[in-house]
C-alpha cells in the first residue's frame, strides 16, 4: 500500500502521481505545478504549469499514463477505453 499519492523522483525528472477521487487534487513540484481539473465523462482533465520540461506518470481508473511536460501551461485529458466496444 501507498504511504502518499503521488512520488516526486528528483534524478529522473518524473512526478508519478496516483490520481483519486479523495486524493490530491494539487502538488507542487521543483519545475512546477499540477492540479486535477474537470472530471468530464470523456476522462480527467489534469493541467500542468511547467517552469521547465518534466515527464508524468499518471495512474488513473487501472491504466498508467507517461506523458512529456514541456515547459508552459498544458492541460492533459486522461480517458479509458471501454474493452467492450472493441471488436
Amino acid at each position: 500500500m501507498r504511504a502518499r499519492d503521488y512520488v516526486i523522483h528528483l534524478e529522473e525528472g518524473l512526478v508519478e502521481w496516483w490520481i483519486e477521487p479523495s486524493g490530491v487534487a494539487r502538488i507542487h513540484a521543483p519545475w512546477g505545478e499540477l492540479w486535477l481539473g474537470e472530471s468530464r465523462g470523456g476522462g480527467q482533465e489534469v493541467w500542468v504549469e511547467a517552469s521547465q520540461p518534466f515527464d508524468l506518470l499518471l495512474h488513473f481508473g487501472g491504466a498508467s499514463f507517461y506523458e512529456h511536460a514541456p515547459q508552459g501551461r498544458h492541460r492533459f485529458l486522461l480517458t479509458l477505453l471501454d474493452r467492450t466496444d472493441v471488436a
